[in-house]
C-alpha cells in the first residue's frame, strides 16, 4: 500500500513538473539558396509550420528563416543560453541542406556557395557539435530534429574534398545522440528526403500532425510520423530517430489536450 502510494505520488509530481517546466525552441527554414547549393521550396514553410505546433504545445519558440551563417550562430547561441537559464526541455529544428563530411552533419546556411566540403567546417554549423553544447546547457531533455537530408550538390565529382578520392556520400551521417537527447532524421542516413511536390515537406507535414496529437508521448510521436511517411512514400523514405533518453516519458500535448 506504502509502495502503491509514493508510486501515484511520483506520477503526480512528474505530471505537474512536465506542465510548468520551461519549453523552450529554435526554429530554422533555409530554402533560397544560391548555386551551388540549389534553391528548395519548402524549408521555410515546413519551419512556420513546426514553429506553429510547437507554440500550442506551450513552446516559446523563436523562427529563423533563410539564415546565413552569422544568423544562425547568432541564433542558436541565444537558444543555448536561454536554455542555461531556463532548463527544461529544449526543441531544435531545421529545414534545409544538410551535408556528411568525414561522419560530421553540417547544417548549411544561405549564401554559403560551398565549392569544396572541407569549407563546411568554416561556413556550416556543426549538427554534432550543436548536440554536445545543448547538452552541456543543463537542460533535462532535448530534442533535435534534423529534416536535413536535402540533395547534396557537393557529392558531385567536381566538389569532392580537396585530398579525397571521392566526396562523402549522400544523405545524413548517423549520430550518437548526449545524454538526454533525441535526434530525428527526416531519412534514413545515407539516404535523401524530398522537398515536397506542394506546400509542405512530407516530412513536416506529419511531424505537425503527430505533435498536435495529444496524449502522444515523445517516442510515439516520432514512430508515428515514421510509419506515415513510410506509407506515403512506398518505403522510398523512413525517418529514423538516435536516442539515449530515460526516465518518465515526455508529452507535446496530454491526453486532456494541454
Amino acid at each position: 500500500m506504502r509502495f502503491a502510494l509514493l508510486f501515484v505520488v511520483a506520477v503526480a509530481a512528474f505530471a505537474a513538473r512536465a506542465e510548468t517546466e520551461p519549453r523552450v525552441a529554435l526554429v530554422i527554414g533555409n530554402a533560397a539558396y544560391t548555386a551551388p547549393e540549389p534553391a528548395l521550396r519548402n524549408p521555410v514553410n515546413d519551419a512556420q509550420a513546426v514553429a506553429q505546433a510547437l507554440q500550442e504545445a506551450g513552446f516559446s519558440v523563436k523562427l529563423v528563416a533563410d539564415a546565413d551563417h552569422a544568423s544562425m550562430r547568432r541564433a542558436v547561441r541565444e537558444f543555448e543560453d536561454m536554455l542555461r537559464k531556463q532548463k527544461g526541455v529544449g526543441f531544435f529544428y531545421f529545414a534545409g541542406h544538410g551535408m556528411n563530411v568525414e561522419g560530421h552533419n553540417f547544417l548549411v546556411p544561405i549564401g554559403a556557395h560551398l565549392q569544396s566540403e572541407d569549407e563546411a567546417l568554416e561556413r556550416a554549423i556543426d549538427a554534432n557539435q550543436l548536440i554536445i553544447r545543448l547538452r552541456d546547457t543543463g537542460s533535462r531533455l532535448n530534442i533535435v530534429v534534423l529534416d536535413a537530408c536535402r540533395d547534396n550538390p557537393l557529392t558531385k565529382p567536381q566538389f569532392a574534398a580537396r585530398g579525397a578520392a571521392a566526396p562523402s556520400p549522400e544523405g545524413l551521417a548517423p549520430m550518437r545522440p548526449a545524454s538526454g537527447t533525441l535526434v530525428a532524421f527526416a531519412a534514413e542516413p545515407g539516404r535523401i528526403a524530398g522537398d515536397g511536390t506542394g506546400e509542405r515537406g512530407l516530412y513536416a507535414r506529419h511531424l505537425v500532425r503527430f505533435i498536435r496529437t495529444p496524449g502522444l508521448s515523445l517516442e510515439q510521436v516520432f514512430k508515428r510520423v515514421r510509419e506515415a511517411v513510410e506509407q506515403e512514400t512506398r518505403g522510398a523514405q523512413v525517418p529514423v530517430e538516435f536516442s539515449t533518453l530515460t526516465g518518465g516519458d515526455f508529452y507535446f500535448l496530454t491526453a486532456g489536450g494541454k
